[in-house]
């Protein structure tokens, strides 16, 4: 569950984050972790990951169980003040870590419950500091990895593990959940319907949406089909009068974001061989959320419209 902050509590936060992040940024760089790290992130990760598996094959991919609401604050708070020599703003941060949800609806309390959040345990999404938390969280782990001379990407809670066997994979699963245990985290077992998974050479591996698929000698990077239908879904939002309004979209802007909404998706997914097939994809939807809206939404009988006013209202 993603919360927002106050404004005040956003300005400070974030503040803190631009500090820390550049202060420390020597101290907690290692070769696993991707995630919220300076020149590194997404796409950096699934590349990294493809080189990796050209050599070893066998993947065990996983996440660390609903790992932001599993934190336990103590953990943090001890691995906080070992890192963060500067003692004045410990009191700030363990007040970072220390914020809950406030449930001003029934129907809020009843989703926070749902999702098995607990006060006084875990770090809200949606905080700017939490994502430089969870990497706080995770160094020690991080560390053992590399000391093993483990071959992993580690992205957030996303886990990603390359070896040469099966039985390797499983040694992998193993390490994480005996090295995640004495900080309170756990990883899912592998078995059908989990998120965690051992992938043979031929089989291709999700990680971060998309997946890495053999290919002649090596492995290219290939956006999910399940990741497509997240971004459908998304976009096809867009396609009520309704939520147009709600999130303060006019129909003069609604040309433009979609421009910008079709842009950053094929920005984020350049790097895989079959962005095309997305970019067809997205043109497709545009249309639909086009003929929606006109149709349904303002009563428009777009069949009888002459070749001129369709493409006025960038119908094809």
């Amino acid at each position: 569950m993603i919360c927002v902050p106050t404004v005040q509590d956003r300005i400070v936060q974030r503040a803190l984050l631009n500090f820390l992040s550049d202060r420390y940024a020597d101290r907690l760089a290692n070769k696993i972790s991707y995630g919220f790290v300076k020149d590194r992130g997404v796409k950096k990760a699934v590349h990294d990951a493809c080189e990796i598996r050209a050599k070893y094959g066998w993947v065990y991919k996983t996440d660390i169980a609903s790992f932001f609401d599993s934190i336990e604050r103590l953990h943090l708070e001890r691995a906080l003040k070992a890192v963060i020599r500067e003692r004045s703003l410990h009191p700030l941060l363990v007040q970072a870590i220390g914020c809950e949800i406030s449930a001003t609806k029934g129907s809020v309390a009843k989703r926070i419950n749902r999702l098995g959040i607990k006060a006084g345990r875990g770090v809200r999404q949606g905080m700017p500091l939490s994502p430089f938390f969870s990497n706080i969280m995770l160094a020690g782990f991080d560390r053992v990895i590399e000391q093993k001379s483990l071959r992993a990407v580690r992205y957030a809670d996303d886990l990603i593990f390359f070896a040469s066997s099966r039985g390797e994979c499983e040694d992998a699963a193993e390490f994480c959940a005996r090295h995640l245990a004495p900080i309170g985290l756990t990883v899912p077992p592998v078995e059908l319907g989990s998120k965690s998974a051992i992938y043979e050479p031929d089989e291709a591996a999700e990680f971060l949406g998309v997946s890495l698929v053999r290919h002649t000698a090596g492995y290219r990077l290939e956006l999910t089909q399940e990741q497509i239908d997240v971004i459908r879904d998304d976009l096809l939002k867009l396609g009520s009068v309704q939520e147009l309004v709600t999130r303060g979209i006019a129909l003069p802007k609604l040309g433009h974001v979609l421009m910008l909404r079709r842009n950053g998706y094929l920005a984020a997914y350049d790097m895989c061989h079959n962005v095309e097939n997305l970019s067809r994809e997205l043109g497709k939807l545009e249309q639909r959320v086009l003929r929606r809206i006109y149709s349904e939404g303002l009563g428009i009988n777009i069949d009888k419209l002459s070749p001129a006013a369709r493409n006025f209202l960038s119908l094809i």
